[in-house]
């Protein structure tokens, strides 16, 4: 048996299991010769002929009949708990632990990368892969239960959708505090260490509106905007779902970029976890979403719709935002119809429970000239009113509003001098928060003018929760 010690002491791989290193003196969290795991100091039990880690248990256990925390042969001693690390995020193969040869170089020319994100709205936990088991460039679904983590749709494992799938199972071992994953497979072993990542770059994610909606066909889509000023790469997904069953699987790499789109729903199936075809089934609640991954596969946001009865064309859409990143779900409304400013717009929000936590406001205008003394300002139900916007806006020469978001969190003002774009998510002049626990459902009014300058209001939006 050949011994492989990692990293300073922090890792032995042993064929197929992955230990903490020690020394005879049984440093904490290694079960060193005659030490006790996590006991060094109170070594009740353990003796040098009690065994070490590499003849007598697992890692981060003791010797013979030694359990984490405890001695080693006939010692008791404290029992800590066992620490739990997370496998989703962002991991790279390392090679330091591999001696001078083929293997070495292989790995240092191409090690493995592989990104590992949770499930979310009924979309299936997901990986991205490079190299490594999967080999060439691929993404699929995973599960991870008793540590053991199953790869579906990499290599020579199946992909999710296919009858009695088998995907490719490692065992799962952590060292270095969760920093270090090794996955011990039938022929192979790779360890990996937690890759750094760029924190996402969207900013903002909105559901503009939805344009044409069918559970008879795949001719559903939408429309949304983005933030996204630094453009950083990440992944992004389409999730079509009825009863748990995925009819669209979409899921590809995209830097989004800060603009608007539409985005369409159909039959896609880049996971392998598709497992029905348009249409869907009829009298049956849907949900339609696109769904924001950052680099590591961590969901950012998401937009999209739910309906309750695929049967019926006129059956209720509801709208929804998820900003993953805050931890905050909104209902979301708009009104499309273009006004000649001074104009007046009207949202009816209706069958929502309980009082407002939070408002954002988008607004889009056209036609006006950039050095316009604007006045936005919304109205509750309750008759409430904040102005969100007066006078010129920077220094005069931005011109329209495309699809401007107004939200209390956001980190720029409509009052700086200096503001370089309004296609962005903005602080309002006065703050939204001024309408929290006043009643959510009723009619919002939006009065914009122009002071005389002329242009239209072309649309009106609110996310509310």
């Amino acid at each position: 048996m050949r011994l492989r010690c990692f990293s300073g002491a922090l890792l032995i791989v042993t064929g197929s299991v992955a230990f903490a290193c020690g020394s005879e003196g049984g440093s904490s969290g290694a079960g060193a010769s005659g030490g006790a795991a996590g006991d060094s100091g109170r070594n009740t039990g353990g003796t040098s002929s009690g065994g070490s880690d590499a003849t007598g248990g697992k890692g981060n256990k003791g010797g013979t009949g030694g359990k984490q925390g405890e001695g080693g042969m006939g010692g008791e001693g404290p029992v800590e708990p066992t620490p739990t690390y997370d496998v989703l995020g962002a991991w790279e193969q390392t090679c330091d632990h591999l001696e001078m040869g083929d293997e070495r170089d292989a790995c240092i020319a191409t090690p493995w990368k592989i990104q590992l994100g949770r499930a979310v709205l009924g979309g299936p936990p997901t990986f991205a892969s490079r190299g490594g088991a999967c080999h060439s460039p691929s993404v699929g679904t995973f599960s991870y239960t008793d540590e053991t983590l199953e790869l579906f749709n990499c290599g020579s494992g199946d992909p999710q959708n296919a009858p009695d799938a088998e995907g490719l199972r490692f065992e799962v071992e952590f060292a270095d505090e969760g920093e270090i994953m090794v996955l011990v497979g039938e022929d192979a072993e790779y360890v990996l260490r937690r890759a750094a990542v760029p924190s996402p770059s969207v900013s903002s994610k909105r559901l503009l509106h939805v344009a044409q909606w069918s559970c008879a066909s795949s001719g559903s889509w939408m429309r949304f905007q983005t933030v996204d000023h630094d453009r950083l790469d990440g992944w992004s997904s389409t999730l079509t779902v009825q009863n748990g069953v995925l009819f669209m699987d979409e899921f590809f790499s995209r830097a989004e970029g800060t603009s608007s789109g539409n985005w369409a729903f159909y039959d896609k199936n880049s996971r392998g976890a598709q497992a029905a075809e348009f249409p869907l089934e009829p009298g049956t609640k849907a949900s339609f979403y696109k769904v924001t991954h950052a680099a590591d596969l961590t969901p950012t946001y998401a937009v999209g719709f739910e309906v309750d009865d695929c049967s019926d064309a006129g059956s209720d859409l509801r709208a929804f935002e998820h900003d993953f990143l805050r931890d905050a779900t909104f209902r979301r409304f708009w009104n499309t119809t273009a006004q000649a400013l001074d104009a007046t717009s009207v949202i009816a929000v209706d069958g929502l429970d309980g009082s407002v936590d939070e408002l954002i406001v988008t607004v889009r205008t056209s036609g006006t000239p950039s050095d316009t003394e604007w006045t936005f300002s919304l109205t509750s139900p309750g008759g409430t009113t904040v102005t969100l916007v007066s006078g010129v806006v920077g220094n005069g020469s931005l011109g329209n509003f495309e699809y401007t978001n107004f939200a209390d969190y956001a980190a720029t003002s409509i009052a700086d001098p200096e503001l370089g774009s309004l296609e962005d998510i903005l602080v309002p002049l006065h703050p939204l928060s001024t309408f929290q626990g006043e009643p959510k459902n009723g009619s919002w009014t939006l009065t914009v003018s122009s002071g005389g300058g002329g242009g239209s209001l072309t649309y009106f939006g609110l996310s509310i929760r």
